[in-house]
């Protein structure tokens, strides 16, 4: 069983605007929405990660205070604002 299609006129139709004619606005709002959505769920879940490893540096140095788990929240939101803001960034770029 040959196929006699190139690899190229396989994964071509990705490109093809008449392939994708069906879809209607709403889809591709709720693409975006959901793009959106799982940015703000990666924030999340960076802040709440690098907060964890800090509370285990803590709980490893048995301190008093809870400097670890502060540096990793700021640390993780950080990053997690960096990413998010970059992919925002490229959005609008394309459009």
């Amino acid at each position: 069983m040959s196929d006699e299609r190139s690899n190229s006129e396989r994964h071509s139709h990705a490109e093809n605007p008449r392939v994708n004619a069906g879809k209607s606005g709403a889809d591709e709002t709720a693409g975006v929405w959901m793009k959106y959505a799982g940015m703000g769920i990666e924030l999340a879940g960076l802040t709440l990660g690098a907060g964890a490893i800090g509370y285990f540096v803590d709980w490893y140095f048995a301190s008093e205070r809870s400097i670890g788990v502060a540096f990793g929240v700021l640390i993780g939101f950080s990053f997690g604002m960096f990413r998010f803001i970059q992919v925002a960034l490229k959005s609008v770029q394309r459009n």
